[in-house]
């Protein structure tokens, strides 16, 4: 298990991950000061290098709160769900 977590004062706003048939790899997370704009990326890879890089954001103002998942044996879909 690897566990990555924000700044203080900051939390999640945008995930960085590659995929195709399944989520092969989450490269970053970028970290968004609650109150003000500023962003900080903190990288993860984890996971293999197939699939295309694809990003999900929240919307301006909020940030990920939690995660949807569909998996079997491997994750093949992940989506934000922000407030």
């Amino acid at each position: 298990m690897i566990t990555k977590w924000c700044p203080i004062g900051r939390a999640i706003h945008r995930l960085t991950l590659r995929s195709g048939a399944l989520v092969d790899r989450i490269e970053s997370m970028s970290c968004k000061q609650v109150s003000g704009t500023a962003s900080a990326s903190v990288s993860i890879l984890v996971g293999g290098t197939g699939g295309t890089q694809t990003t999900s954001q929240c919307p301006t103002g909020t940030f990920v709160d939690g995660l949807y998942t569909r998996t079997g044996a491997l994750v093949d879909g992940l989506a934000l769900h922000c407030r």
